[in-house]
Order: structure tokens, then sequence, then C-alpha cells
């Protein structure tokens, strides 16, 4: 468990370093998947006295979520974004300079026990679903406090978009995955957290010409981590699925399909 812990912070550490180029890449989140967060985070919430954090954002990345969150929620709730990746924070402390931010693992929290309301992941919890997380996630969380997962995903259920993006796992080897699932497996695995609410959300159908969507691939960490010949060449193995799928090929503009996942868990 620990050598798989370790292999996944070092591919974290090398597939996630251009804040800049990821932040101009990956999707943004939709006003009703965030006003649906917001719900979640402060339904029935009372605002802390005298602790550091009454809502905590793990691996914020560049602050796609932040900025979208730290609009809507009510003023007289604190709010900090953590983010392990210095380049990532680097780019979230220009995007959200008015939102407090920390760099930390989920592995290591510095806030006291029981002291949060709720903890939000966006995009990311599948890098750190291992028990050492959860427990540190559970330990921060006030009883009955919320943990919320949220995914912006491919629609699989199109055959076009399923077969790119079973050429583009086939580079990821055992890299953690959302659509591989193992973080699902693991948090239903740990007794301390209870899945409450998950609802599957619209996402708007994207635009994309083939250079786009090889360009959105080259943000995942599996190909940001390739060295620039093989980059090269696993994004034209991309291509190439595009341009023979009957779906796909001969076409100039793709439209892209994608869902939102997001779940609400509670602490027992």
């Amino acid at each position: 468990m620990a050598e798989k812990s370790n292999m996944t912070r070092q591919i974290v550490k090398e597939g996630y370093t251009d804040g800049a180029h990821y932040d101009k890449f990956r999707p943004d989140y939709t006003p009703e998947t965030t006003s649906e967060i917001v719900r979640m985070l402060t339904v029935d919430y009372e605002a802390n006295s005298g602790e550091r954090c009454d809502i905590l954002e793990l691996g914020a990345g560049t602050g796609k979520l932040t900025s979208h969150l730290h609009k809507q929620l009510p003023s007289d709730l604190k709010f900090v974004a953590t983010e392990p990746m210095e380049g990532f924070l680097k780019t979230l402390r220009e995007q959200c300079p008015d939102v407090t931010s920390t760099q930390c693992a989920a592995t290591s929290l510095p806030f006291p026990d029981n002291s949060i309301q709720s903890v939000v992941a966006a995009q990311c919890f599948h890098w750190f679903a291992n028990e050492t997380s959860m427990r540190e996630i559970t330990r921060v969380l006030k009883p009955n406090g919320n943990f919320i997962l949220v995914w912006n995903i491919q629609d699989v259920s199109v055959d076009w978009v399923d077969a790119v993006t079973k050429k583009a796992l086939t580079f990821f080897g055992d890299e953690p995955q959302y659509l591989k699932f193992w973080w699902k497996d693991a948090i239903d695995a740990f007794p301390g957290l209870r899945l409450k609410i998950r609802k599957k959300l619209n996402y708007p159908t994207a635009e994309y010409t083939i250079e786009d969507l090889k360009t959105f691939h080259s943000t995942l960490s599996a190909f940001a981590r390739m060295s620039p010949g093989d980059k090269e060449e696993a994004l034209g193995e991309i291509e190439k699925v595009v341009r023979t799928h009957p779906a796909t090929a001969g076409k100039t503009v793709l439209q892209y399909p994608r869902i939102v996942d997001l779940l609400q868990y509670v602490k027992q």
C-alpha cells in the first residue's frame, strides 16, 4: 500500500506541473453544478467560532471550482482551498487572490479534530482515495459533516467517445483514474463515511477540433509526463481513433459530450 501511494505521488509530481496549461484546457464547472455543491456544503451548517475553517477544498488545482465557490458561499463562512502541487498553487493564487489557500496533501491536514463542517474535492479524489486520506478527512470533519466529490467526465455512453477513452486509458497503466472506479471501491470499504446522495448532472457539449481534443488529452497526467516524442506518438493514436471511427471520420468539428458525477458523503 505504501509503495502504491509513493508511486501515485510521483506520478502527480511529474504529470501536474504546468498549472496555466491545465487551467486553459480543462472543463469548467457549470452554474447548476456549483449551486448544487454550495447547497450541499451549506445546508444546516453552523459557522465555527474561533476555528480556522468551515469549508475545506482539497486538491483545488488551479482554482476552477474555487473561484465559483468563493463567489457563492456565505460571507460569514471561512473557506480554505488546499493544493499539494506548487505549480498549481501558484496559478490558484493568481486566479483566486481573495481566497485563503495553503499547500498540503489530503494525508496531512493542518486542522484540528472535528473542526470543519464540509470538505469538497473536485476532479481529484481518485488520486488520494486511500485509508490514510480518508481517516484524515474524517478526523477534521465535524460529526455528520459532509464530504463532497465531483467530476466533470466524458460521456462514454457515446460510442466514439468510449473508443477514444479506452485508447487513452491504455497509456495510464496502474495510474489512478476516475473511470477505473478504484476510488469508489476504496470509499465504499471505509467505515467512516456514508453515501447520502449521488447525482448525474448535465454538462454542455463542447465543440472540439481534432487538435483541441489532442490538446485536452495532453493535460491528462499520463500524457503530460511523457517525453515530447512519446507524447506526440500517443496523441497520434487518439487522432487515429477519431479519424477512423464511423461516427467521426471526415469531420472537422467534434461534439464532445460530458456529464457531471456529484456525490455527497456524510461522516458516520
